[in-house]
């Protein structure tokens, strides 16, 4: 949009050549950018306005897109995109005035809908992460062939081709929703701490990369003239073969590792549950062994106190006894020796 102000080709068109942005195209980029961030302010502090100013906004994509589509497919010439910058954007590209491209305005359609869904609760926001995977499919298509000069890519027939730098912001527009959206699905997946999403960000990356830079090469050396076609693809396949040969031999050391990790960490975890159980084993002996000698110590004190308590009840009886047999003498008046005799009769009975 700056460039479209400030008349700069640079920023309208990033490479001398290629298709300018459309001012609208610009503008569309904006409101995707403001809807996406009231979602993410509003995942960290709940609002309603929030949420209602975010799908207001992806409303607006999806009107602008389904409009030009309809432009497009029963020829009604709403000409939304022309509202700003008229007699500029006559300035034609390849015999063509600037106008939003149909991948463009299909793209727009897809996010307004993505973007509308994300703010939305419940299951409708897996709807929204399908078709943010549509959009990242249909930009980096598109940029794979400005990368090989393959207009097909990223063009309709008969229509302005979609501009290199609104492919690349589809990319990131479309990576920021699917990144918003890291608790389901294949983006939960390729985030988590699991071993299939660790294989994920080390193998995605390169079967992006690898196939796309390999591609690139082999065209640009054969425009060079450095070998024929059939050469060229031979070399891309062994290398591609090798490449990813030696990642998943990679991956497959590493989870090895890792393997062996878990392994040893739940060997040691044995180990010490084993011992922790020899230690509980012995403590409960000891602890039964110190009840067992508590038990009987308390019995051998509550013998000695039943003895005890015995002993003085017959105590307390022979003196008892005693003392009516004296009392029996003297009554009778017999002798003292009698006496003695009958006192020790009465001591052996009570004894008995």
């Amino acid at each position: 949009m700056l460039g479209w102000m400030l008349g700069n080709e640079v920023l309208m068109r990033v490479v001398p050549g290629f298709v300018a942005m459309n001012p609208l195209t610009a503008i569309c980029f904006v409101v995707a950018g403001v809807s996406l961030a009231c979602f993410w302010s509003s995942e960290r502090s709940p609002s309603r306005l929030k949420l209602g100013v975010g799908q207001a906004l992806s409303g607006v994509l999806v009107i602008v897109g389904v409009l030009k589509l309809l432009d497009y497919l029963f020829g009604w010439n709403f000409r939304v995109d022309e509202v700003l910058f008229r007699e500029r954007l006559e300035i034609n590209h390849e015999g063509l005035p600037n106008r939003m491209a149909p991948n463009t305005a299909f793209n727009f359609m897809l996010s307004g809908i993505a973007l509308f869904l994300l703010n939305c609760p419940g299951r409708l926001r897996r709807i929204s992460q399908n078709l943010s995977l549509a959009v990242a499919f249909l930009s980096l298509l598109a940029l794979l062939g400005y990368a090989y000069s393959a207009n097909y890519l990223y063009s309709v027939p008969s229509f302005l081709p979609m501009a290199l730098h609104t492919a690349g912001l589809f990319l990131l527009l479309s990576l920021g929703m699917l990144f918003a959206q890291t608790d389901y699905d294949a983006v939960a997946l390729f985030v988590s701490n699991t071993p299939g999403g660790i294989i994920a960000r080390r193998l995605l990356p390169f079967a992006l990369a690898v196939p796309a830079i390999l591609g690139a090469l082999r065209l640009w050396a054969e425009k060079q003239g450095m070998y024929k076609g059939e050469f060229g693809v031979t070399i891309m396949v062994v290398v591609s073969i090798a490449v990813f040969t030696t990642l998943i031999w990679w991956n497959a050391v590493l989870l090895n590792k890792a393997d062996f990790q878990r392994r040893q960490a739940e060997a040691d975890l044995q180990k010490a549950h084993d011992e922790l159980e020899i230690r509980v084993q012995e403590r409960t002996a000891a602890l039964r062994a110190q009840m067992a000698e508590r038990e009987k110590l308390e019995q051998q004190f509550l013998r000695a106190q039943r003895m005890e308590s015995v002993g003085a009840l017959a105590g307390g009886r022979v003196q008892g006894a005693v003392r009516d047999l004296a009392r029996r003498a003297k009554m009778s008046r017999i002798s003292p020796a009698r006496s003695r005799t009958v006192t020790s009769s009465a001591r052996s009975r009570l004894r008995t």
